[in-house]
């Protein structure tokens, strides 16, 4: 087994996406000098976490919810935990300093660092993105990639700087994603890869580093309205895949030449079956004809 001899100050939020990093380094002999969660806002003061505090989970619907997360994980092994809203503020960088971490890792912490907590460790600032960076840069990359109608994802470990996902890599892995995983099904496959990066990397002499390439590369920011309506431009497969892989996302909408359909959820497709329009089944149930396919929805049609 890999160990890890860094001290480590460890950044992210509730989520398996999060936590499984965190225990990997553990569990590999990692000191963890801290974990930092970030505030219920933005101007937040940095705080310490006790476990006899209530908590307030910072979690998006996008985020799988798990318990325990790296808080309680943190607390089970006496570890302190902090809560921070504003990142740059002297207090927050402060205690980042007095902490002395070799190293930074960050999992899903939903703050740009800035050149202060970069610069500080010795080894640098690590950072878990679930896509192969350059593409896919930003927030949501589960997301857009379930949307794209991706059957290959992946997670990259690349160094962070003061851009957005464009540091450069340290490691990356591949996952596929059979027909019909859900977000939480999804973010687990790619945790798990993600702990195995993180863990094999610093277990490493030296960190190899290497530039992101300049061709393919693409961001995309928070997902908006125009984004939950499902074209049947596409194949009955990928819209299966969109709302199944992206159900925390939703709702979604599906435009028919009978009305709108307000999906509530992806039952199944078949893509040798052709409805010449969408088809009510028992009240809720609908067959939609796509470009290649037929889709099969649990929903309601809007009026």
């Amino acid at each position: 087994m890999s160990t890890v001899s860094h001290r480590i100050l460890y950044l992210g939020r509730g989520g398996i996406l999060s936590l499984l990093p965190l225990r990997a380094l553990l569990d590999a002999g990692a000191h963890v000098v801290g974990v930092v969660v970030p505030g219920p806002n933005a101007e937040s003061a940095m705080q310490t976490l006790t476990a006899d505090l209530p908590l307030e989970s910072d979690l998006p619907l996008a985020l799988s919810p798990v318990m325990p997360d790296i808080r309680h994980e943190a607390w089970r092994r006496d570890i302190p935990v902090f809560q921070v809203g504003n990142i740059r503020a002297t207090e927050a960088i402060s205690v980042m300093r007095v902490l002395q971490a070799d190293v930074i890792c960050v999992s899903c912490f939903p703050r740009i660092l800035p050149k202060e907590w970069l610069d500080s460790p010795a080894v640098g600032a690590l950072n878990l993105h679930p896509s192969l960076l350059p593409a896919y840069r930003g927030p949501n990359p589960l997301f857009w990639q379930f949307r794209a109608g991706e059957e290959l994802f992946g997670m990259t470990l690349h160094f962070m700087n003061e851009g957005i996902d464009s540091g450069d890599i340290v490691d990356q892995g591949v996952v596929s994603m059979p027909d019909g995983v859900t977000t939480v099904e999804a973010t687990g496959r790619l945790a798990q890869l993600g702990a195995r990066l993180l863990v094999d990397a610093l277990a490493k002499p030296t960190l190899p580093r290497r530039s992101q390439p300049e061709t393919a590369v693409s961001y995309q920011s928070f997902p908006g309205p125009e984004q939950s309506i499902i074209p049947t431009t596409w194949s009955a497969k990928r819209a299966y895949n969109f709302i199944r892989g992206a159900d925390s996302w939703g709702p979604f909408f599906i435009k028919t030449s009978s009305g709108t359909v307000h999906v509530h959820r992806a039952v199944a497709f078949d893509d040798n079956e052709s409805q010449k329009a969408a088809t009510i089944v028992d009240g809720t149930s609908f067959q939609v004809r796509f470009a290649k396919g037929t889709l099969t929805v649990v929903g309601k049609m809007l009026q």
